[in-house]
C-alpha cells in the first residue's frame, strides 16, 4: 500500500511540474526575439535544458523557424542556440533544417520575386547553422 501511494505521490507531483512548465516554456520562448548577443543566447539555451522535453523541442523549432525575415541579425545567435543544444538534444537541429530546406524548395519553385528576404533569410540560416555542425 505504502508503494502505491508514493507511486501516486509521484505522478502527481511529475504533472504539477509538467503544468508549469508550459508557462515557463511560454516565457522562455518570448525571450527568443531578444537573444541579440553571444551572452543572452548562451543562456537561453541553458534555460531551455531545464524545461527539455519532446513537445519543448517542437515548440522550440518552431519558434526558431518563425525568425522573422526582416531581422536577419537575429540569425547568427539563433544558430548558436541551436547549435549549443544539438550537443545534448540531437533532434533539435535536424527538424529545423528540414524545416527550412523545406521552405527554401517551396520558395524556388514559386519564383515570385517579392519573397526574395525570405529566401535571403533561409539560406543565411542554414549558413548560420553549418558554423556550428
Amino acid at each position: 500500500d505504502k508503494e502505491e501511494e508514493a507511486g501516486e505521490d509521484d505522478k502527481t507531483a511529475g504533472d504539477k511540474v509538467t503544468g508549469g512548465g508550459g508557462a515557463a516554456l511560454d516565457s522562455l520562448l518570448v525571450r527568443l526575439p531578444l537573444c541579440g548577443n553571444r551572452d543572452l543566447a548562451d543562456k537561453f539555451s541553458l534555460d531551455f535544458c531545464y524545461l527539455n522535453s519532446k513537445g519543448a523541442r517542437k515548440r522550440l523549432v518552431k519558434a526558431l523557424f518563425a525568425a522573422p525575415r526582416t531581422a536577419l541579425e537575429l540569425l547568427p545567435y539563433y544558430g548558436r542556440i541551436v547549435g549549443t543544444l544539438c550537443r545534448h538534444v540531437r533532434d533539435v537541429g535536424p527538424a529545423l533544417t528540414a524545416l527550412l530546406e523545406e521552405d527554401l524548395q517551396f520558395l524556388m519553385h514559386k519564383k515570385d520575386p517579392r519573397n526574395l528576404e525570405s529566401k535571403i533569410r533561409d539560406c543565411r540560416y542554414m549558413g548560420e547553422l553549418a558554423k556550428f555542425k
